[in-house]
């Protein structure tokens, strides 16, 4: 008999995808439904693709703000 093999599978995050799966047995939204299976080892925080993910968010906020504040000081009162 073949041993199964398990591989972390990519499960969340946006632009990167930054909780993996660990041991292939978690269920789908099983972050969503308990924060704490992070804890428990179901599932694991890649943490380079963290900090970019949070840095292009970061990034998007910035701007998103700087554009608003100049917006505000064109704006006629």
């Amino acid at each position: 008999m073949d041993v199964p093999v398990y591989c972390p599978v990519l499960a969340y995050g946006f632009p990167l995808p930054f909780l993996a799966d660990s041991q292939g047995i978690a269920p789908v939204g099983s972050v969503a439904r308990n924060p704490l299976a992070l804890l428990i080892g179901v599932d694991d925080i890649l943490w380079q693709r963290l900090i970019v993910s949070g840095a292009f968010w970061m990034l998007v906020v910035s701007a998103i703000r700087l554009w608003w504040k100049r917006r505000q000081r064109k704006l006629p009162e």
